[in-house]
């Protein structure tokens, strides 16, 4: 398993947030983690913390946050 440096997951979401096409005015958490899982598949937070990281990048952006990751969808934790 590769160990991935949180600040790299930070980094990560702030590339997604300034790669978003001008217009959009929602970020879907849901969709936000799965782009992100793509990269990193072991993301090194839980949902709920994923979640709240998206969030908080969202809103520093200046998007409105839907939080539609469903807890089946929740990704584990690295260290899980």
């Amino acid at each position: 398993m590769i160990a991935y440096d949180p600040r790299r997951l930070r980094t990560l979401i702030e590339q997604y947030m300034e790669s978003r096409a001008p217009g959009v005015s929602l970020i879907s958490v849901a969709a936000t983690s799965k782009a992100l899982l793509t990269v990193m598949p072991d993301i090194p937070a839980d949902g709920r913390e994923l979640g709240e990281l998206i969030a908080l990048s969202a809103v520093k952006h200046g998007y409105a946050v839907s939080f539609d990751l469903d807890a089946a969808d929740l990704p584990r934790t690295a260290s899980a």
